[in-house]
């Protein structure tokens, strides 16, 4: 992962790298700022950014979703330089099926949610929803007009899942560790070939 000092701090003139895409987050809506701070923590993962009764991905992995899902690639419009932002979606109701089959393509998917603050203006766990999860507001901004505050609520892959709903019919996902055995002492040999 490459990512500039931005990424923890949203209103730097520094541009966010995210693989070899650079971003200018001072061209971009806080909505879209917060989509791309989170998503230089996962630069190889589908992000799927609650919005709503949606999970949107933008930029590139919408164009990989789209691609793997046979899904409409449409727009969000552009960013402040006049640069077109690629959009994807799929509704709550049916992510399990569109997630499983990005797993099942050999993906990793990164869940974002939308987390409910509260009247303090701070969120517990017990406000994260699970996914797939209808939630009472459908709004991007809080009830103070600000942007709603997300963050990620699982890592998928093929070797994670434990989710019947993501698990393809009729397969057992296997999951394989090693373990190599070192000697005890100052030697870095294997403990299988040492003489």
């Amino acid at each position: 992962m490459t990512a500039k000092p931005s990424a923890q701090n949203p209103h730097s003139a520094e541009p966010l790298v995210i693989g070899d895409a650079i971003y200018h987050l001072a061209d971009h809506t806080p909505m879209m700022v917060q989509y791309l701070t989170m998503k230089a923590n996962y630069p190889q993962a589908l992000l799927l950014y609650r919005m709503g009764d949606f999970y949107e991905l933008f930029f590139d992995d919408a164009k990989r979703a789209a691609q793997i899902l046979d899904i409409t690639l449409t727009r969000r419009g552009t960013d402040k330089a006049g640069n077109t932002i690629a959009m994807a979606g799929v509704p709550f109701h049916a992510a399990d099926s569109y997630m499983a089959r990005l797993i099942a393509a050999g993906q990793t998917v990164v869940v974002c949610e939308q987390v409910d603050e509260s009247a303090t203006g701070t969120s517990s766990p017990s406000n994260t929803p699970t996914m797939g999860e209808k939630q009472k507001k459908d709004k991007s901004k809080s009830a103070a007009g600000t942007i709603m505050r997300r963050e990620v609520v699982k890592t998928l892959t093929a070797g994670t899942i434990t989710d019947d709903a993501l698990i393809a019919p009729n397969h057992t996902p296997t999951v394989v560790a090693i373990d190599i055995a070192m000697p005890k002492g100052n030697s870095n040999q294997p403990f299988a070939s040492r003489h």
